[in-house]
């Protein structure tokens, strides 16, 4: 089953590399904050519960996180995890 539970570092700036955490990851996985999606070039699926990701573009702020798998199933992490942009 497809779920995000954490997000390594939670504060960044665009650009910067994150590591989610979940259950159910897959290759092919896009990563979406608040609807602006990391280039597909940037996420890195190391395992089937570690994404490695390049934040993409977004205003200072909380950014919802949610993972995409190809088969179209969609996991958004809870409001507890959330990456603060700075």
């Amino acid at each position: 089953m497809l779920s995000v539970s954490g997000i390594e570092p939670n504060t960044g700036k665009p650009g910067e590399p994150v590591i989610i955490t979940g259950t159910g990851f897959t290759n092919g996985a896009q990563v979406i904050f608040d609807g602006n999606k990391a280039a597909a070039a940037a996420v890195n699926v190391t395992s089937p519960t570690t994404i490695a990701a390049v934040t993409p573009s977004h205003a200072a702020g909380d950014a919802a996180i949610e993972v995409a798998l190809p088969d179209g199933s969609k996991a958004t992490a809870p409001a507890s995890v959330r990456l603060k942009y700075q």
